[in-house]
């Protein structure tokens, strides 16, 4: 009984410390902005706030588990946000940073994240047991990232190109390691398919409604900052190549939405072919053409080239899954014509692939030629 009341007496000191740290780190921030130039102040603040966070971690138990189902629900907003919030639209106060839905809700799971990967054992021990299940992944991964950090060191600028590499793979490897430590199983994994099924859904019917349009449909939304607008000019130019309009959603340029969209395509696909529940095996099933459908209004050559890749992969694997139902004649006669018609398919199309690959006029071949020299 003693020992409870000492548990509790420290919890309610824990709280009451904790809440007077916030009080006196909202004071200091607004007198630091105020008597410091910004981005110096900010940098200050962000220091100040992640000891503050250092030392909070440092007051929970160490049986503390992470908030699973809320990182879950915040991962799977970032996933949809990211993709339907265009990212090229941000919006500027003075000489803040930009601010957008993408980067609120993407720090704003950092910082959570980042508490909970300090406070919790629990979190921990679970990231360190994801990592260690593909050692042979994650040495691949490891490697291809110091490759890219020599390589940039061959370049003109090389600091710079190390700067902006250090940029582009934060991002994307710490993203990585928040799904890792916050997914625990199969269910969580589909849930995440889920909703990136839905977010390409949603971006996929924007670039129908702007192929429909012939121009960019958030133009009227841009900031109003001139120093931006100049900057976003080239956004809303038009991006057509040998008279077919490229459609671009929600992305700053044809060839990265057609990446995405295909990036997406085995997912959706998973949905179809393995979905849990009938809902969601619809879902893969409706997306998959609609999903096409979008990357050929983009145009991009090498879009069309591994999503038919995609497609054909797909095919095959429903003709040697129907192939093996010994059992139900009917089903085995579809898979096997299924197989040949695979086969077929890919000898006829190899040649329009070759095609597209080397280009069909002077616009194409030119693009092609820029790729291998670059």
């Amino acid at each position: 009984m003693a020992v409870r009341q000492q548990f509790k007496a420290g919890e309610a000191l824990a709280t009451v410390a904790l809440l007077a740290g916030i009080c006196f780190f909202a004071i200091l921030a607004a007198g630091v902005i105020n008597l410091f130039p910004l981005m110096f102040s900010l940098g200050l603040v962000g220091v100040a706030g992640m000891l503050l966070l250092m030392v909070t971690a440092a007051l929970m138990p160490s049986t503390a588990d992470a908030p699973r189902s809320l990182l879950n629900r915040l991962l799977a907003v970032v996933l949809v946000v990211s993709a339907v919030w265009p990212g090229y639209i941000a919006y500027k106060y003075g000489a803040a940073p930009g601010v957008s839905p993408t980067r609120v809700v993407y720090w704003g799971l950092i910082v959570l994240w980042a508490f909970w990967f300090m406070a919790s054992p629990v979190m921990r021990r679970h990231l360190f047991a994801q990592l260690a299940q593909a050692k042979l992944f994650h040495l691949v991964l490891g490697a291809y990232a110091l490759w890219q950090f020599l390589a940039s060191g061959f370049s003109i600028t090389p600091f710079v190109s190390a700067y902006y590499l250090v940029k582009l793979l934060f991002g994307g490897y710490l993203f990585y390691l928040i799904v890792l430590s916050v997914v625990r199983d199969a269910d969580d994994v589909e849930r995440l398919i889920v909703w990136i099924a839905l977010a390409a859904v949603a971006v996929s019917l924007i670039g129908v409604v702007e192929n429909f349009r012939k121009a960019n449909l958030f133009a009227g939304i841009f900031p109003s900052d001139p120093e931006q607008l100049e900057t976003l000019e080239w956004i809303i130019l038009d991006k057509s190549r040998s008279g077919a309009y490229r459609v671009a959603s929600t992305f700053s340029h044809p060839l990265a939405f057609a990446e995405y969209l295909t990036m997406c395509l085995p997912l959706v696909a998973y949905l179809g072919f393995n979905g849990q529940t009938a809902l969601r095996r619809w879902l893969g099933v409706c997306a998959i053409p609609l999903l096409l459908g979008a990357i050929y209004l983009t145009h991009t050559r090498s879009a069309l080239i591994t999503a038919t890749i995609v497609v054909v992969t797909l095919t095959a694997i429903v003709g040697i899954r129907a192939a093996a139902q010994h059992r139900h004649f009917l089903k085995a006669t579809l898979g096997a014509f299924t197989l040949v018609g695979v086969v077929v398919a890919s000898i006829g199309g190899a040649g329009i692939l070759t095609e597209l690959t080397l280009g069909r006029d002077a616009a194409e071949r030119g693009s092609t030629d820029a790729r291998l020299v670059m």
